[in-house]
């Protein structure tokens, strides 16, 4: 099953807020393809993911979006926060 989590509709600071919230419902070991549109928003997940326990598969670009794929590593988790 692909796991893809589209942020096209999505604006900031909203991205961020329900990438942490979808990548802590990920088990460990599974992957999750990003998809979006705006590029600053893109810098902006990247810059997220060096803090979370993923590894980053892919990174590309089309003319009008963008594609992260990643894996969460295993027997990781993401504290929540408040």
């Amino acid at each position: 099953m692909r796991n893809l989590f589209d942020l096209r509709e999505t604006f900031p600071p909203f991205t961020l807020l329900k990438l942490t919230h979808r990548f802590r419902k990920l088990r460990s070991g599974e992957t999750m393809e990003v998809i979006g549109i705006n590029p600053d928003s893109k810098k902006d997940i990247l810059n997220v993911l060096r803090a979370l326990p993923c590894e980053v598969l892919y990174v590309g670009n089309s003319k009008s979006r963008y594609l992260i794929r990643l894996r969460k590593l295993a027997n990781s988790t993401v504290p929540k926060h408040g």
